[in-house]
């Protein structure tokens, strides 16, 4: 088990949050130098909690980006050897954002810009407030719904509204 590795992997930039999670698995096998990783895919999708298309698709990124490097095929009786390429790893690590735009990029995780209010999309009629009145919203509760519609209480004290049941005792 390498921390040296696994503390280069979490700091590396532009690597995948799924890439990063499976580096940081093979780091847990490899040596300082990034040799002697051969856990299988098996063990990898234990350690990751992925699924094996995602294991062998994201050993196949790592690889294309020259994170990982083959040492020795697979074989009936053992796993595949991999190597970290640390160098590279290093140069993921000293990245800046004004770096080799060469280098991979992870699609952005963030939420497409919201549109400023008024914009884009009119809301339907049913989603209109009346002339008048205030939307609401939840569950509004009237003068003798009391205890349906909360749970203890009386008029005076509603109590808690009613949360979803319990599933699981």
């Amino acid at each position: 088990m390498s921390i040296l590795l696994m503390s280069k992997a979490f700091n590396a930039k532009r690597l995948t949050s799924t890439q990063k999670l499976l580096l940081l698995a093979l780091a847990d096998h490899a040596n300082d130098e990034g040799n002697h990783v051969y856990p299988g895919q098996s063990r990898l999708m234990l350690k990751t909690s992925m699924s094996r298309t995602t294991v062998r698709d994201t050993l196949k990124a790592l690889y294309d980006i020259d994170i990982l490097q083959v040492v020795r095929e697979a074989t009936p009786s053992s796993s595949t050897e991999y190597r970290i390429n640390t160098v590279k790893l290093d140069e993921l690590v000293n990245l800046t954002d004004d770096d080799d735009p060469s280098l991979p990029t992870p699609p952005s995780s963030q939420n497409p810009p919201q549109q400023a209010q008024g914009e884009g999309r009119q809301p339907t009629q049913g989603h209109l407030p009346q002339e008048g009145r205030q939307p609401t919203l939840g569950r509004q509760t009237t003068q003798g719904e009391g205890r349906h519609a909360t749970q203890g209480g009386s008029p005076n004290d509603p109590g808690r509204v009613a949360s979803r049941p319990r599933i699981f005792n």
